[in-house]
């Protein structure tokens, strides 16, 4: 009797639940990937600003030159890495 009555009013409650989870999880994966693109595309376009600066040698530093390459390889692992994450989705 009331276990029944119980489980019944329970049912509605628990689908719609696990339904309302299941869109909010959607929503957040394809907001990330919108992100992870943005963020991609961003590293490639400061990465290939830093290879100019290389490339061009307007008198840069020593010193200058070791950051743009250091920056250079920071900006590499991350596109690298970002490249892994949007091949997996």
């Amino acid at each position: 009797g009331v276990m029944a009555g119980v489980g019944v009013l329970a049912a509605p409650v628990a689908v719609l639940a696990a339904g309302g989870f299941a869109v909010a999880r959607h929503r957040r994966r394809r907001r990330v990937a919108t992100l992870q693109s943005q963020v991609l595309a961003k590293a490639v376009t400061r990465q290939s600003e830093v290879l100019r600066c290389l490339e061009a040698d307007s008198g840069a530093t020593d010193q200058q030159r070791v950051e743009l390459r250091a920056r250079n390889d920071t900006l590499a692992e991350i596109i690298r890495r970002l490249g892994r994450l949007t091949e997996s989705d």
